[in-house]
């Protein structure tokens, strides 16, 4: 059997050459030319018909944003030719982001129906036992500032940045859990986490253009 550049390819082999073993077809299919049984010519995606212009083995061509990038910007796809997902890492960003809004009342249903079963009751004890024992310091500090809220040595303060009432206590440092910072959740992630904001709004005006 040869390959698309006309070498011998051994059988059981895939035929693009990229020396990748092929799986065994479950059932005969003429117009696929699947033998059962037999092995397959190509693994899946490999079909060997048009030569890898997209990649030079150190970079490739984004077919969403058309930019040469390196391979670290793209994640593993084992079903195309390149071993390669043909996206960068940011365009398949943007697009989960503007799916996610676009579906945002089902992804918000979806919350509710799973926040209703006990698995996930058992899901949220495990992830807070983790999250204890992986920062004590951060555990501590909120117990206190609970702690603080409830006897009255702290009072809940309107957001400092806009003045929204539904606020949360940001603390600059953990080894002294009662100075904190009131703020909102959008100020919180806007003025502490901007690499976070900034990421999402670039993704989402680069997938719109």
């Amino acid at each position: 059997m040869e390959d698309s550049n006309g070498k011998l390819v051994a059988v059981g082999y895939c035929a693009c050459g990229c020396g990748r073993k092929t799986n065994i077809a479950r059932r005969t299919n003429t117009r696929l030319g699947y033998i059962k049984g037999q092995p397959l010519r190509f693994v899946r995606g490999h079909n060997g018909k048009r030569p890898a212009v997209w990649t030079d083995g150190e970079s490739k061509v984004c077919r969403k944003c058309g930019a040469r990038q390196k391979l670290s910007n793209f994640t593993c796809a084992k079903s195309n030719r390149d071993g390669f997902d043909n996206r960068c890492k940011d365009c398949r960003r943007a697009l989960a982001i503007n799916y996610y809004r676009a579906n945002s009342e089902y992804f918000a249903d979806a919350r509710q129906r799973q926040r209703a079963t006990s698995g996930w009751k058992q899901y949220m004890v495990r992830a807070k036992r983790k999250d204890r024992l992986s920062h004590p310091s951060h555990h501590k500090a909120r117990q206190a500032v609970s702690k603080a809220l409830a006897t009255g040595i702290l009072i809940r303060q309107p957001c400092q940045f806009c003045g929204a009432s539904k606020v949360e206590a940001h603390h600059q440092s953990y080894d002294k859990p009662l100075e904190v910072i009131w703020v909102c959740p959008p100020c919180h992630r806007k003025q502490f986490h901007p690499h976070k904001v900034s990421v999402m709004r670039q993704e989402s005006v680069g997938s719109n253009a």
